[in-house]
């Protein structure tokens, strides 16, 4: 196993988090969109449950197989920044294909 844990590598560790994170936040994403078609709540229990529990996996992956176990906040910080990138992406996306619609319905 690597160790990751030295000052000289926490940028590749902090960047490794981070793209987990975003990975998580697509998921999450398609989530979101499975929820919004599929409206049984035991489906969404579930889905919820495997998010979670997809989420927490990814996370502790990285854990153990890039620091040895050893947490640290900024790998924390990598992870939520992922997942917060992805969710403004598609909010931005979200404003400007209706800002579209708009002026294509006023015309």
């Amino acid at each position: 196993m690597t160790d990751l844990t030295g000052t000289s590598v926490q940028p590749a560790v902090f960047l490794a988090f981070f793209w987990a994170g975003v990975i998580v936040g697509i998921v999450y994403i398609a989530d979101i969109l499975l929820r919004r078609f599929v409206r049984f709540k035991a489906v969404e229990i579930a889905v919820d449950f495997l998010f979670t529990a997809f989420a927490g996996a990814i996370f502790l992956y990285e854990v153990f197989m890039l620091a040895d176990g050893a947490l640290r906040l900024y790998m924390a910080f990598g992870y939520a920044d992922g997942i917060v990138l992805i969710r403004l992406l598609v909010k931005l996306f979200s404003v400007i294909v209706s800002k579209i619609k708009n002026k294509k319905s006023q015309n």
